[in-house]
């Protein structure tokens, strides 16, 4: 667990960052009254985890729509504010978008207007603090956070339409309601008529409407498409709704796609099937890339002769329902040991990689029978409790990396299209990688 993960579950602290990611897109997240996001902080920025943004959390802790400012860092919400805007300034970012549930939509609208931020998504926010309001709305919620404001606020930050009036930066801000919660309703119907507000209404989830996005899969296609310059993710969502039935415009304008991005996919593949076969043959060769240029390990594929290598009909087929997916095939990569070679698989419906025992022949690869002493040579030189022995076949060792036959899976999506981005480079090729160099060490 990394330093912001840790940070994230101490409440004790006004803000936590993960900057320097080689990112030009910032997310600043503000928490609610109970210090979340709708959603424990952990897990709100698990489903970011793919997406190459740099990340900043901030809680209030004095619960007062952040008009106190952050401790040891501001006294009021302008010099919060500043503080951020220097971030962004001194880290030159290109895109800064600014989101939070509740107390934190507020502060996400108000915030990110003062920072000019591009874009704001703000669910279920309050946009009026005042009494007169909040009486004539009957909004009687957080009476003892309320009590908690500042006296001497000014007058536009307890009435949003008087503060976006003032506002003439480009911020274009998002407003997530749920049409069962009458008082959410309210607050977003009262700044709507602001030309920067757009307003997104969803039939059920009350004021807790970010959870149910989260299970529903509709928190993360609104992060994906504000925070991920992925094309395939959002063709992929689109080829899967249209071949359910969805019409075309409604799936483009859900994922924020170009009808003209679609179209230049769907002149080359035609067909989820053919789109996600691609994206499997890539990967392969993507791997087979790496290891060459940064490794130096080489392919050994054309050599191999009783094992089956990928191709890209074979990666297209795989994908389809019709196939038995109990057939076997992949890659194979020498990594300069005497008797084993790294290898790659699809099989069923899982990706594997590990090792494979094999004999010379007349300059040919044959695989032979991994026996348990050559595992167990295998596994004094790795830390990696995953790689398991297999009695398929030959016989051979590898980690299981899971279903990839369901692409709509983001981490399994992500490892296809980036893989060097991916927890799966973290945890299995780099310690795989590790494990080769140990060996050949001690050949």
């Amino acid at each position: 667990m990394n330093d912001f993960d840790k940070d994230l579950k101490n409440l004790e602290l006004p803000y936590t960052m993960q900057l320097n990611n080689n990112s030009n897109t910032l997310l600043i997240t503000f928490a609610g009254i109970s210090g979340a996001i709708g959603l424990y902080p952990f897990e709100f920025f698990k489903i970011t985890k793919s997406f190459n943004v740099d990340k900043i959390f901030i809680r209030d802790l004095d619960q007062s729509w952040y008009h106190k400012g952050l401790k040891d860092i501001s006294t009021s919400i302008e010099g919060t504010a500043i503080f951020l805007k220097k971030i962004i300034e001194k880290q030159k970012y290109s895109k800064v978008v600014c989101l939070g549930n509740s107390m934190g939509g507020y502060a996400a609208i108000v915030i990110g207007k003062l920072i000019g931020a591009d874009r704001v998504l703000s669910f279920a926010p309050q946009t009026f603090l005042d009494n007169e309001n909040r009486d004539k709305f009957s909004d009687n919620r957080w009476q003892e956070q309320i009590t908690l404001l500042p006296q001497n606020i000014d007058k536009k930050y307890l009435d949003l339409n008087l503060f976006l009036k003032n506002k003439t930066t480009q911020t274009k801000i998002e407003l997530y309601f749920s049409l069962d919660e009458r008082i959410d309703i309210a607050h977003v119907q009262y700044i709507q008529d602001n030309p920067s507000v757009s307003m997104y209404p969803f039939l059920e989830g009350g004021h807790q409407l970010v959870q149910k996005l989260r299970k529903s899969g509709d928190l993360y296609r609104i992060l994906r498409n504000h925070l991920s310059d992925s094309k395939e993710e959002k063709i992929l969502s689109v080829f899967k709704e249209i071949e359910s039935g969805v019409a075309i415009q409604l799936s483009l304008l859900k994922h924020n796609v170009e009808f003209d991005t679609f179209l230049d996919f769907y002149n080359k593949y035609a067909t989820l099937q053919k789109f996600q076969g691609e994206l499997l043959y890539q990967f392969f060769g993507h791997i087979n890339l790496f290891l060459k240029n940064e490794m130096k390990f080489s392919l050994a594929d054309e050599k191999i002769r009783n094992r089956s290598i990928y191709t890209r009909d074979k990666t297209i087929d795989w994908f389809s329902s019709k196939i038995n997916k109990h057939q076997i095939f992949g890659t194979f990569i020498n990594f300069g040991h005497p008797f084993l070679l790294i290898h790659m698989q699809v099989g069923s419906k899982n990706l594997h990689i590990g090792f494979v025992k094999y004999e010379t022949i007349d300059d040919n690869y044959l695989i032979v029978p991994l026996k348990m002493d050559d595992l167990k040579t295998i596994l004094y030189k790795t830390e990696i409790k995953k790689l398991a022995y297999r009695a398929w076949s030959e016989g051979w060792c590898s980690i299981d990396c899971g279903q990839y036959d369901d692409l709509s899976q983001t981490d399994k999506l992500a490892t296809l299209t980036n893989f060097i981005q991916t927890d799966w480079y973290n945890e299995v090729l780099n310690p795989l990688i590790q494990t080769c160099q140990r060996l050949n060490h001690d050949k």
